[in-house]
């Protein structure tokens, strides 16, 4: 079970005390040493990780037990500063003759990066390994060009473990640019990562390329800003029958007294039935289906507080449009729910979280019991809003929150309706896109909702594809790329026998349940523009890390082939697929550049 955000709270607040006390000690050091220049240190720099940025890295790392946090080794963090390389090995032998003279300290992992003096290389190790021992003394190298070294200390008082990072004052602009510019919380764009490396091998053109760099990343940060502002709810959730009000159950389908009622429901819900996947089907736009539906529901709403209304069923009053005079809590919640949705579909993020708010507070789980506060769906709606903030942690909190419920309603009798499973399905499917955007280090959590999906999907596979036929090609399409994903993140661009055993075994693994279900997905019919893709980037994949040999290549090209002649997307679709838009081209590219 994840770690929630809650219980990552409570430890960063139990031990706060203790983190700031081994802060302020150690700094308190290094400033001595800077002030009496008993070490040509520049500047120390200290911080401790929010709670966020610590609640976020149990994800990437996987830590699931409280217990374990205790050892994450960076939750207090120092940058020691050198105006000069040359001036790094002396703060460096200060820095091991500090550790060794004070007892509260111990040396528990060296690492060095990018080191290409291979004399002090081979003394800093070795000396580093006298205290940590060979084998936590490791030189590394990074892509990036990243250069700089790093000490993990313990403070064996305060029983915390923290990371200390020192290099030359212009490898720490390197190191902050790489930080700011390849924003760790989600995928590195990969122009500035090439960039970066670039940069590393002639830094004379610093100030050309960090120029050439800001702007390709304030360009990515506008496109993706744009979109996420134009992000709106994946899809319209069905009730489950002990949320649903009473008045819309077929039971009162045939009284006469609700008919004014019953018909604008059903009108609305014709209309709400239209809202699949983040858009409106059968619609020529957004707006078109907005001008529809919005009057349809203020309508409905209407008629609702003028029946349930605790004042004059026949008064045109003003306090009669007030739905806090409703004592029906189903029919109040259900008024809210939809009024946030049609607000979250107008983008109105705001007014849709104000809605929310109201059901997670702790007024509402009192006043009410849990039935308000304990909906998965009001979860999932705040994660997603979040999400198109830019608010991971946020999200993330959310989108755990969401999941916990799920789990623990799966077997409630009163939740085993049609829709329920629906419902559970899209939220799996769409979670395992969003852990996907965050990027390499969440591929079990994007595998792991799509394997949740599966099941699902499984289990209830004629209610789940009764509206959405084309449903049962987008999980084989989304199991495929996904087990792709978590293949490449082991891999990392190498050849899959330089990886060690284990390594090799997972990655095959991996890429043997993306093949089944790629095979699987390309004998029926109806395969979508997605699907080819998927296809070719697969088979350039297994070629690439050496799985495939050239013949692949012309496979994957038939397959590009395949999807240039699939259907378009629609019109309204573009603003939801510029992501996959530039994937498509980059596929395109690199399949046809190793071709030639």
């Amino acid at each position: 079970m994840a770690i929630t955000f809650n219980e990552v709270k409570i430890f960063y607040n139990t031990n706060l005390s203790k983190l700031s006390t081994c802060e302020d000690k150690f700094s308190a050091i290094l400033e001595k040493a800077r002030k009496n220049k008993t070490a040509p240190i520049y500047s120390v720099h200290s911080r401790k990780k929010d709670i966020g940025s610590i609640f976020l890295k149990t994800k990437r790392d996987k830590i699931t037990k409280i217990d374990n946090l205790h050892k994450m080794n960076d939750i207090i963090g120092f940058r020691v500063i050198c105006l000069f390389e040359q001036d790094i090995y002396k703060v460096f032998n200060y820095l091991i003759e500090t550790i060794k003279n004070d007892p509260t300290y111990n040396l528990e992992e060296f690492k060095i990066f990018n080191w290409d003096n291979e004399i002090q290389l081979s003394n800093m190790k070795d000396t580093a390994a006298e205290l940590c021992g060979k084998d936590k003394s490791i030189d590394k190298k990074k892509g990036t060009g990243y250069k700089s070294i790093h000490f993990i200390i313990k403070d064996t008082i305060h029983g915390l473990i923290f990371e200390l990072q020192l290099r030359s004052i212009i490898q720490d602009v390197w190191g902050q640019l790489e930080h700011a510019l390849s924003y760790k919380k989600g995928g590195i764009n990969e122009h500035v990562q090439k960039s970066f490396i670039l940069l590393s091998k002639d830094l004379e053109n610093a100030d050309r390329l960090v120029r050439y760099l800001r702007d390709v990343s304030d360009k990515e940060h506008i496109e993706r800003k744009y979109v996420k502002n134009k992000y709106r709810p994946l899809k319209f959730f069905k009730y489950e029958d002990n949320i649903l009000p009473e008045i819309f159950t077929p039971d009162t389908s045939c009284d006469v007294k609700f008919r004014h009622i019953i018909t604008a429901y059903n009108n609305y819900n014709d209309i709400m039935s239209n809202y699949r996947r983040g858009r409106p089907v059968n619609f020529d736009s957004f707006s078109a289906w907005l001008e529809k539906t919005i009057p349809q529901f203020d309508l409905l709403e209407d008629l609702l507080v003028k029946h349930f209304g605790l004042g004059d069923s026949d008064s045109d009053s003003d306090s009669d449009s007030d739905i806090n005079n409703i004592e029906d809590i189903r029919v109040k919640y259900w008024i809210l729910m939809e009024r946030a949705f049609l607000s979250f579909c107008s983008l109105d993020y705001d007014s849709a979280m104000k809605i929310y708010d109201q059901f997670l507070t702790e007024e509402a789980m009192v006043e009410n019991g849990e039935f308000l506060s304990d909906r998965y769906v009001v979860h999932f709606r705040v994660g997603e809003i979040f999400h198109a903030r830019g608010e991971t942690e946020r999200a993330l909190e959310k989108f755990d929150e969401c999941v916990r419920i799920l789990e623990n309603n799966k077997d409630d009798p009163a939740l085993k309706v049609i829709s329920s499973p629906k419902n559970s399905f899209s939220i799996h499917f769409k979670l395992a896109h969003i852990y996907w955007t965050f990027g390499s280090e969440y591929y079990t959590y994007s595998l792991k909702h799509i394997e949740d999906a599966l099941l699902v999907f499984n289990e209830h596979e004629k209610a789940i594809t009764e509206e959405e036929p084309s449903v049962s090609l987008s999980i084989l399409n989304n199991i495929c790329w996904y087990n792709l994903f978590a293949f490449n993140a082991i891999v990392k661009d190498r050849k899959i026998d330089k990886l060690d055993k284990i390594d090799q075994e997972k990655a095959m693994e991996f890429l043997d349940k993306g093949e089944e279900a790629l095979r699987n997905m390309l004998t029926q019919k109806g395969i979508p523009l997605q699907g080819y893709d998927t296809a070719a980037w697969f088979l350039f994949c297994q070629y690439k890390s050496g799985v495939k040999d050239k013949s692949a290549l012309t496979e994957a090209k038939e397959h590009l082939d395949k999807a240039w002649e699939a259907d378009n997307p629609k019109e309204e679709d573009i603003l939801y697929s510029l992501d996959s838009i530039e994937l498509r081209k980059n596929h395109l590219r690199e399949i046809i550049h190793a071709l030639s």
